[in-house]
């Protein structure tokens, strides 16, 4: 048996997050997660953890070759394999000192991944001992939870830290453990069995994977909760009269949807309105229609977009950015009367609301001969 790495005793911090600080909230506790207003942090600890996820992968990776057992790598070391007690000592005080460097490294980990984008300013650290009593630190659970922006946020906290206990205590209950041993010169015995650096890394690997799997399943149901709008969109077409001027119309356009905005159907408010020589302006407020909005450069925004550009008729289509801020996106081809008869495309912030707000459109604007085109 051959190392060159060594781990820390003490369990890692289950959620670790550096320079998060938040006021602890009375309301983490009882709040609901399932709600608008948490989708974004909900989408930012998805993030997060993934990449979390992702530098234990590497992590483990890294310490696999540096800490052996019978020439192999391992996630555990059983102390009473080692006949030889000099040998076992040195072993056991090398294995610490290189869990000490893994500690060094999940902290720069941490801070290269940062906190959760969309959460604010949010602390969760807790920790278990992984090795000695398999204990979870409750008080520091407590505050994490505490801190945590709604309820199933805070109990995942919990089970984070309950996955490392589990693990800790199924290593004492396994053959070979049931008998621990003192090294030379220690105040106290220590169990047999111990996680390697990669045997920790791939542990926390595997807890921030459980966490993102609970996250992946909140999420949808946060997002139906939601209520996307957009207004504030007018397209236009000037079609030449000879001898007479011109004549202009198009429409208001906006819309609302609550739930996925590329699932779910979307409600679209239009006024419809020609202003012209001797007609003035004339208004129609249209019946309210559903319709849907497509991925912005997803496939099917490219199939319509080649539909509507090819064929006689104008017609317009609605686009959805997911990225943050969320914009929706309104395509609108115009007739080849038209002059100009290029497409107009107008990108408007998605504003964000629980679907329960009855809060009312704001009023249409007025058409202009002042039409952005793009």
């Amino acid at each position: 048996m051959s190392t060159c790495s060594k781990l820390s005793v003490l369990a890692m911090v289950a959620i670790i997050a550096s320079g998060w600080v938040v006021t602890p909230s009375a309301r983490a506790a009882t709040e609901d997660c399932i709600q608008c207003k948490h989708v974004d942090c909900i989408k930012g600890l998805i993030k997060q953890k993934t990449a979390m996820a992702a530098g234990y992968d590497a992590l483990a990776q890294k310490w696999d070759p540096l800490v052996k057992v019978e020439g192999a790598p391992s996630d555990t070391v059983n102390f009473n394999t080692i006949t030889d007690p000099a040998q076992r000592t040195n072993f056991y005080r090398d294995l610490l000192a290189k869990l000490k460097v893994l500690a060094t490294q999940e902290n720069e980990l941490a801070s290269t991944v940062g906190p959760p984008p969309g959460c604010g300013e949010l602390s969760l650290e807790a920790s278990t001992d992984t090795y000695a009593t398999c204990k979870v630190d409750e008080a520091s659970v407590t505050r994490a939870q505490n801190q945590a922006p709604c309820k199933q946020i805070a109990a995942l906290i919990a089970k984070h830290e309950n996955l490392h206990r589990n693990s800790c205590m199924n290593r004492k209950r396994t053959p070979g453990n049931t008998s621990p041993w003192k090294p030379d010169d220690w105040p106290y015995s220590v169990p047999a069995i111990m996680q390697t650096p990669a045997g920790h890394a791939r542990e926390e690997a595997a807890a921030y994977r459980m966490e993102i799997g609970e996250l992946k399943v909140l999420l949808p149901k946060a997002q139906a909760k939601c209520k996307l709008s957009f207004t504030g969109v007018t397209t236009s077409c000037t079609i030449p009269m000879p001898g007479a001027g011109s004549i202009e119309m198009g429409q208001d356009i906006s819309g609302k949807v609550c739930g996925d905005p590329l699932t779910a159907t979307w409600t679209i408010n239009t006024i419809s309105w020609v202003k012209g020589p001797y007609i003035g302006v004339s208004r129609n407020v249209d019946p309210p229609f559903d319709d849907d909005c497509v991925a912005k450069d997803s496939t099917e925004e490219a199939r319509r977009a080649q539909i509507l550009s090819a064929g006689p008729g104008a017609g317009w289509m609605c686009v959805y950015d997911e990225r943050t801020p969320t914009k929706v996106i309104i395509r609108s081809f115009r007739l080849k009367q038209c002059s100009p008869h290029s497409e107009q495309t107008f990108v408007r912030d998605a504003a964000r609301s629980e679907c329960d707000d009855d809060i009312p459109a704001p009023p249409p604007t007025t058409p202009t001969t002042d039409v952005p085109v793009s």
